[in-house]
């Protein structure tokens, strides 16, 4: 095995996430993955922390999607990993309580290339995600359900 590169980035910007963002940023994941993995030899984790502090892993993307996402059980948090033997990782977290940071980015592989190109891939998606609140609160609701809430 060669030498191992990584990355990690962090936004402290607001966000607003609804399914169809949370399904291209999962493609992007899927492809790279895919890319350096082609025989698609990696586990995937959806981690999901809800307003009432209970956390629930998944197994699918769907899972998340199903979920009532509403009042005490409002998702604030979403963290998804995709993880090979190979030593290639993509993890992306998203959280809407955290003061430091909010979009968290971490990937690890053995081609400098490829950990490089899958952040910059997902960086210019969160571009699309991104808001900037005014007010003294500047977080926005995680929401794959198109809620959109600044406290």
């Amino acid at each position: 095995m060669g030498n191992v590169s990584s990355v990690r980035k962090s936004f402290k910007y607001g966000f607003v996430l609804n399914e169809q963002e949370l399904r291209r940023i999962y493609d992007i994941m899927t492809t790279q993955m895919k890319e350096i993995d082609p025989g698609e030899n990696y586990q995937k984790t959806f981690d999901i922390t809800y307003k009432n502090s209970v956390s629930e892993k998944k197994t699918t993307i769907e899972d998340i999607f199903n979920e009532d996402n509403g009042q005490k059980w409002e998702i604030e948090k979403i963290e998804i990993e995709f993880d090979s033997s190979y030593k290639n990782r993509i993890n992306i977290l998203f959280d809407s309580k955290n003061a430091s940071y909010h979009i968290s980015i971490n990937i690890k592989g053995e081609n400098r290339n490829w950990v490089y190109l899958t952040l910059s891939k997902l960086e210019e998606r969160i571009s699309f995600i991104k808001r900037f609140a005014l007010l003294t609160n500047p977080w926005t609701m995680l929401s794959p359900i198109v809620k959109t809430k600044i406290d």
